[in-house]
C-alpha cells in the first residue's frame, strides 16, 4: 500500500492512521527506512533503534507532513540532543506560509509552566503570530518535548509575509530562558564584573536569593 503525493493534498486522515504504531502505516514506515538508510544505521544497530524510536514518537500531523530533508534534519538534530543538555528548537514552515510548526526540546529538570509560557511569547514575538496548539509531552528521553503551532494574526489567507528569522539567534535566546535563575546571575557576574570577584560572588550567592525574589527579578 502506497500513498501518492495527490493522495496526501486531498481529503483527511482516518483515526486509525493515528492511532496504529508508526510502524504499521506505509507512508510513514518507507519514510523511516529512507531516513535510516540516509544516516548511514542499520535498522537493528543501537543508532537505528534510537532513530526509528525518535521518528515514530514524533506528533503523527508532523510525520505525515515532513518532507523526507525534514525528518531527516529534525530526527538526527533530536538523536544528537541524546550526549547533551540545552534547549532546542526544530521549525517547519507550511508550504503556503499559513503558519509554522515547532518542536522545542527542553531539559526535564528545567522544564516549568512558567518556562513553556516565556518561550511561547518568545515564538509569537519572533514569528509575529499567535500560538494556535501547543502540547508537552515527556518522553523517554531526558527533555520535555513542546508542540506549537504558531499561526500569523489577523486573516490568514491574507496575512503579511512571514518574517525572517535567525533560527540559531532564537535557540540562543530560549536556551537563555531555560537557564535556572542561578546560573543566569553566574553568567551575568562573569559578564560585568572581575573574573576573581565574579567567582567569589557566585560562591556566596548561590542560595541566598529567594523565590520570591527570583520570580520579581
Amino acid at each position: 500500500e502506497i500513498y501518492s503525493a495527490r493522495d496526501l493534498r486531498v481529503g483527511l486522515f482516518t483515526s486509525t492512521a493515528y492511532a496504529r504504531s508508526a510502524r504499521e502505516i506505509p507512508l510513514i514506515r518507507l519514510k523511516t527506512y529512507r531516513i535510516l538508510e540516509r544516516a548511514g544505521f542499520s535498522p537493528d544497530g543501537h543508532e537505528g533503534k534510537a532513530l526509528a524510536h525518535i521518528i515514530e514518537t514524533l506528533p503523527r500531523d508532523e510525520l505525515f507532513q515532513y518532507t523526507d530533508d525534514d525528518l531527516y534534519r529534525i530526527s538526527l538534530g533530536v538523536l544528537g540532543l541524546h550526549n547533551q543538555e540545552r534547549t532546542a528548537v526544530f521549525l517547519r514552515q507550511s508550504p503556503f506560509s499559513h503558519f509554522v510548526t515547532a518542536l522545542v526540546y527542553i531539559p526535564t529538570d528545567a522544564y516549568t509552566s512558567d518556562l513553556r509560557t516565556r518561550i511561547q511569547r518568545t515564538m509569537e514575538d519572533a514569528f509575529e503570530g499567535c500560538v494556535s496548539q501547543w502540547q508537552v509531552e515527556m518522553g523517554s528521553l531526558p527533555y520535555a518535548r513542546v508542540y506549537f503551532i504558531i499561526t500569523p494574526k489577523g486573516d490568514a489567507d491574507h496575512a503579511a509575509p512571514r518574517p525572517s528569522v535567525d533560527i540559531a539567534a532564537l535557540e540562543t535566546t530560549l536556551q537563555t530562558l531555560s537557564l535556572q535563575w542561578s546560573a543566569r546571575l553566574e553568567q551575568a557576574l562573569i559578564a560585568r564584573l572581575d573574573p576573581g570577584l565574579a567567582t567569589t560572588l557566585v560562591g556566596k550567592s548561590r542560595d541566598v536569593f529567594p523565590l520570591t525574589y527570583q520570580d520579581h527579578y
